[in-house]
């Protein structure tokens, strides 16, 4: 299937697709550069020390209706 027949797909389509590729891919295979290390670091000691704050799909869902 080439790009452009997948483009043509459906939304849900698209993103299983999407899905599929992505978990198909080896923590070796993705590249990542020293400062988004870090970054990454930086989240998980937060998020291990119970600073982070996390929303559910609703309520991200609320935010982003209410700013248009």
């Amino acid at each position: 299937m080439s790009i452009q027949e997948i483009l043509k797909l459906p939304a849900s389509e698209r993103i299983e697709i999407a899905e599929q590729i992505w978990n198909s891919l080896k923590p070796e295979e993705i590249a990542i550069t020293q400062a988004q290390k870090e970054e990454l670091d930086l989240r998980i000691a937060f998020d291990k020390a119970g600073k982070m704050k996390w929303y559910s799909m609703n309520e991200i869902k609320s935010r982003l209706n209410n700013k248009g």
